[in-house]
């Protein structure tokens, strides 16, 4: 159980956000463009739009971000952090780089390098295997 409480420090330390609530409002804090849609938002995160939905209204009402319609289409909508929002964020973001800072201080820096190491070829191997798969749709389409 004491291992578990380190790795729900998120719940924890960050009052009434949820782990989902976080990332979205990282992802909405740190996107690429200002005229990122909701589905293309949800889309680069891997989130299912209902559930990104139900996520924003919760941020929304917390006054942490704001959809707004595009200028010339009302039709799409785009979501934007209000300043709340932004400071909320990097908020979070300090607190999870102290936590990350404590928590790697104990950890000789041998072992840190070879565990980066363990992680670039899970993620070598990871983009091989989405490759593929991506690949085999393109054949069946």
């Amino acid at each position: 159980t004491h291992k578990m409480k380190s790795i729900r420090f998120c719940e924890h330390q960050i009052e009434g956000m949820t782990r989902a609530e976080i990332r979205l409002l990282s992802a909405i804090c740190n996107k690429d463009s200002s005229e990122e849609t909701i589905s293309e938002l949800t889309e680069r995160i891997g989130m299912h739009p209902t559930a990104a939905s139900r996520l924003m209204n919760s941020l929304e009402d917390k006054q942490l971000i704001e959809r707004k319609f595009k200028k010339g289409d009302r039709r799409v909508i785009l979501v934007e952090p209000t300043a709340l929002g932004r400071k909320t964020n990097e908020e979070i973001r300090s607190k999870l780089r102290a936590y990350w800072a404590e928590v790697l201080q104990c950890i000789p820096a041998e072992d840190i390098a070879h565990m980066l190491q363990i992680w670039e070829k899970i993620i070598d191997s990871m983009e091989k295997v989405l490759e593929k798969i991506d690949e085999r749709e393109e054949k069946i389409l």
